[in-house]
């Protein structure tokens, strides 16, 4: 395959192969090419009176300065490539639903179309972006994306990118050039593939695997049914909000333990698993930026990954033995980020697919999920975040007041799962850690 910098043309297309983790997409929505499973999508609430042509002509600012909007994926000689289409017109639909009897219906009747329709990768935008009015100082801005072209950390850049030029109402679309500088990137991570850095990340996933045995239906003992048994969309969705004494519990045990709040939820969940599957060997997913450097946080692409957290004799050990466990694997799991999980499987020999070595992802997105436009301030919601096992947990940075948890489940798998009662054990759970004590506990 050729070098992902080697641009070449096809009828005066720039043409890119797809980098490791895009053809990893790739490959697997070809096999669910109907599927809307890799559609990742936000919504931005923008509070105040927003200018619709200065927001237009920041969108389209935003989409030519970067080029993985402007993506399309095709085969070039029986090759999967993306080639550049210039999308910096693409259309921003804009809905006004104000004086409506049925605002909150019609609202999420345009939000689901927008998100579980399937993408056509090679012949449509790979975004979707719609505008819609809700009240006179309400606007929300609606973004899906196909994850073959971007992940979550690049549909924040994305939002913060529009809104900077929307607040600075520049002229200039770009500077550089955006297709190089994407280009360039994704050289870089090929070069990784055949790298001395690559070798020894390797060989740590391998250490923190080997003899993970595959999660079977058989394993799980649920007792609570799902309440949509007959769901249209591939996920569902349910927030929680962790405050109080709880939250405040919460900090002081993680403090503590120098540790993090999100790792005492990683902690929680992984006691669930285990107490459902009657394990004592645990493992969890772990979405990772995939990325290490400036440089490459600041390019747009699809580069994220996903990493693992393995717990063993869990019966075995206290409540601060698993948390600090957990701790000393996510530092170690930052540090060997880049390993793609496509190739985690060839080292297990028991494994067939990766997927089998996790039901829980625990998705923790320290991003920020507010922008200035102008003087208009906005709130970001999560609405999917990529292909899901069985079980997400996805939040970001903890506020003064709590922690924003959405809790996102896999409809169409085979496995039961009531979103309320796994809220109301991990609540629960979480408690038993702040009670006095019980750190030093056996499990």
């Amino acid at each position: 395959m050729n070098s992902p910098s080697s641009i070449r043309t096809a009828t005066d297309t720039a043409v890119i192969p797809l980098s490791a983790a895009q053809l990893g997409v790739y490959f697997d929505q070809l096999q669910q090419d109907t599927s809307p499973h890799y559609n990742i999508g936000q919504i931005t609430t923008i509070d105040g009176q927003v200018d619709l042509q200065r927001f237009r002509a920041a969108a389209e600012q935003t989409i030519a300065a970067n080029a993985a909007l402007n993506m399309s994926i095709r085969t070039v000689d029986d090759v999967p490539c993306q080639i550049f289409v210039d999308r910096k017109h693409t259309e921003v639909p804009y809905v006004d639903l104000r004086g409506r009897a049925d605002i909150a219906e019609e609202r999420q009747r345009i939000i689901d179309g927008a998100l579980w329709r399937p993408f056509d990768l090679e012949h449509e935008p790979l975004f979707r972006w719609v505008l819609i009015q809700t009240r006179d100082n309400e606007l929300d801005w609606l973004q899906v994306y196909h994850h073959i072209i971007v992940d979550g950390w690049s549909g924040a850049l994305i939002a913060q990118r529009l809104s900077e030029y929307y607040s600075t109402h520049s002229p200039a679309i770009s500077t550089g050039d955006p297709l190089a500088a994407y280009a360039e990137h994704l050289r870089s991570e090929a070069e990784y593939q055949q790298s001395a850095r690559h070798d020894k990340d390797e060989a740590y996933w391998q250490s923190i695997l080997s003899g993970a045995e595959p999660v079977l239906r058989s394993d799980t003992v649920v007792a609570a049914q799902s309440s949509d048994p007959s769901p249209e969309a591939p996920f569902s969705r349910q927030a929680l909000l962790i405050e109080g004494s709880l939250f405040s519990g919460l900090k002081k045990v993680a403090q503590s333990l120098d540790t993090t709040t999100g790792n005492l939820i990683a902690g929680a969940s992984a006691l669930l698993e285990a107490m459902e599957t009657g394990r004592d060997d645990v493992t969890l997913s772990i979405p990772l930026l995939g990325r290490t450097g400036g440089a490459a946080r600041s390019i747009l692409s699809m580069s994220s990954n996903v990493g693992h957290i393995r717990l063993t004799d869990i019966w075995s050990q206290t409540q601060r033995q698993v948390l600090t466990s957990i701790k000393h694997q996510m530092r170690s799991a930052l540090r060997h980020q880049r390993y793609r999980i496509e190739d985690v499987a060839g080292l297990i020999p028991n494994i067939e697919n990766v997927s089998q070595l996790s039901r829980i992802a625990i998705n923790q997105m320290p991003f920020e999920r507010s922008w200035m436009f102008a003087e208009c301030t906005s709130r970001t919601t999560y609405l999917s975040t990529g292909p899901i096992n069985h079980l997400a947990l996805v939040f970001g940075n903890e506020g003064e007041a709590g922690l924003h948890i959405d809790l996102f489940k896999n409809t169409v798998s085979d496995v039961p799962l009531d979103l309320r009662i796994y809220s109301e054990r991990l609540l629960h759970t979480l408690d038993q850690l702040c009670a006095p004590g019980s750190l030093g506990a056996p499990l």
